[in-house]
């Protein structure tokens, strides 16, 4: 992170980051991306929707932020996945035109270097220097329709095509979290990796408060992180306090609703349930909880990798990425996963503890900041 003092080179340079609404994770993961920038002294405005615009507005209150409406995309209850997404392919290209035209409107009543856009492929222009952030370039699908995926891979290398540069954030070594998603071959000269992006590096237990509450500091058995979209994030919901509910476990759940005072509960004075965390509770809970269940989403790995805590991974069902990485990481030995269908908490925090935490290198990557002096911000 560059300091203070090489905020004067970067203060009259304006960027716009925008992150897709599938979830928090891509608007959890541009956290770090808006944090640096903010510190190198950039005139940064951030454009979002939905529960990944709350999140981003508490995170940054003294930022502007402009509305973009989301993808609206949904994953089924039940039935194929892959079936469900097919159908709203339409509505995907039909977001992206909307975003494109909405930047170019936006373009011209405002004035930006920059947009930073994390998976959406519409954000570009020609008039300013332009961005994407993805961890997926090759887009995995059922075995069933394995003959699409070189598709699929070229139909998105097509759509980063107008962005000046891509980020990748992972290792670029052959130890890494997102395997062949984007490690299966040679990729363009402008197709950077960037290093994991969490929230949570750098973060210290200490950073508690000295005021928190005595009991802040008793240990709890789990830390359950509900996300991702409905109604499969309902799903899990009900799957997790249900389970909590028939046994004696002390847990934290948070719901991944930022914004929702009202769903906040306690059951049996021992299962606390949130809608949401901020960063410096979530990461004080992860240190004294014996395991995490949340998710196998790759913003999760890489909250993980800076948590280092046990964790039990469930893959949104029939979310081939999602399964992807669980097994990746049972077969890493970095963190076990059950499914959903299979889940049973007493058996799989037994076999969770059990599991070595996840360990990578954390390489020396150039800052954000620097990367974008390159483009002579």
């Amino acid at each position: 992170m560059l300091s203070s003092s090489s905020s004067s080179s970067s203060s009259s340079s304006s960027i716009l980051v925008a992150a897709l609404d599938w979830g928090l994770g891509h608007a959890a993961r541009c956290i770090p991306i808006i944090r640096q920038l903010k510190s190198a002294g950039y005139n940064l405005i951030l454009a979002a929707d939905g529960l990944p615009r709350e999140l981003l507005s508490r995170s940054f209150p003294d930022l502007e932020i402009i509305e973009l409406p989301g993808y609206n995309i949904r994953y089924p209850s039940k039935g194929s996945m892959a079936s469900a997404m097919a159908r709203q392919i339409p509505k995907m290209f039909r977001a992206m035109h909307f975003e494109h035209r909405w930047l170019e409107s936006l373009l011209d009543r405002r004035s930006f270097d920059m947009v930073i856009s994390d998976n959406r492929p519409g954000l570009y222009s020609p008039r300013l220097k332009s961005i994407y952030i993805t961890h997926q370039i090759n887009i995995l699908t059922p075995s069933s329709l394995g003959w699409t995926q070189l598709l699929l891979r070229d139909a998105h290398i097509y759509l980063m095509r107008k962005f000046d540069e891509i980020w990748i954030p992972d290792f670029a070594g052959d130890v890494n979290l997102s395997g062949a998603l984007a490690h299966r071959s040679k990729l363009p000269a402008k197709f950077r990796y960037i290093g994991p992006l969490s929230r949570f590096k750098g973060c210290r237990i200490d950073d508690d408060d000295d005021d928190d509450d005595d009991d802040d500091d008793d240990e709890i058995d789990v830390l359950a992180l509900v996300s991702g979209l409905e109604p499969q994030r309902m799903a899990l919901e009900r799957l997790i306090i249900g389970q909590l509910e028939a046994s004696s476990l002390r847990a934290v759940v948070a719901l991944g609703l930022p914004g929702r005072e009202d769903k906040y509960r306690v059951i049996d004075n021992r299962i606390t349930i949130v809608p949401h965390l901020e960063d410096k509770a979530l990461f004080n809970y992860a240190q004294r909880c014996k395991v995490i269940i949340t998710r196998s989403g790759y913003s999760a790995l890489m909250d993980l990798l800076y948590l280092q805590r046990p964790a039990i991974l469930i893959p949104t069902p029939g979310q081939t990425e999602q399964e992807y990485l669980a097994r990746r990481m049972m077969t890493q030995g970095w963190f076990y996963s059950e499914s959903q269908q299979d889940f049973k908490i007493v058996s799989a925090i037994e076999k969770a503890v059990q599991y070595p935490k996840l360990k990578i290198k954390d390489e020396t990557y150039e800052s954000i900041a620097q990367r974008l002096k390159e483009f002579g911000l």
